[in-house]
């Protein structure tokens, strides 16, 4: 039987698996479902990714990284601004799982741009 994951209890992880069973996505207790739900997005073309393609690439690799990070580091890239300050990535609305994983994804882009000084202007195309 597969580990209890903690955050997975935490209400931005509950609407994420709320919002794979609606896109009707495959999804395992043993891993955290926001990132499931962008894995799934990103498998299936849901959502716009920013940058140039290797920006894209280089954010793809960070989402695949993400499943080797203690879990509530990553749950603080989702939940909280560069700051600490607390954010709600979910838009208002009624639940819609590619909204969702857009969401998840600018947010996860923002402080990608913010942590790192090279991101994303060291990925984009020569002129």
């Amino acid at each position: 039987m597969a580990e209890h994951i903690p955050e997975n209890d935490l209400p931005l992880n509950v609407q994420a698996k709320q919002a794979l069973k609606l896109a009707k996505a495959d999804y395992d207790s043993s891993g955290l479902y926001l990132l499931q739900l962008i894995e799934w997005a990103l498998d299936h073309g849901k959502v716009d990714l920013p940058g140039p393609h290797t920006a894209q690439n280089t954010l793809k690799e960070f989402v695949e990284a993400f499943w080797t990070w203690k879990k509530p580091r990553v749950m603080q890239v989702f939940l909280e601004d560069s700051d600490g300050n607390p954010v709600e990535v979910y838009p208002k609305g009624p639940l819609d799982p590619a909204r969702f994983a857009q969401a998840l994804i600018d947010q996860l882009d923002g402080r990608l741009t913010e942590a790192l000084p090279d991101y994303p202007t060291a990925f984009k195309a020569e002129d």
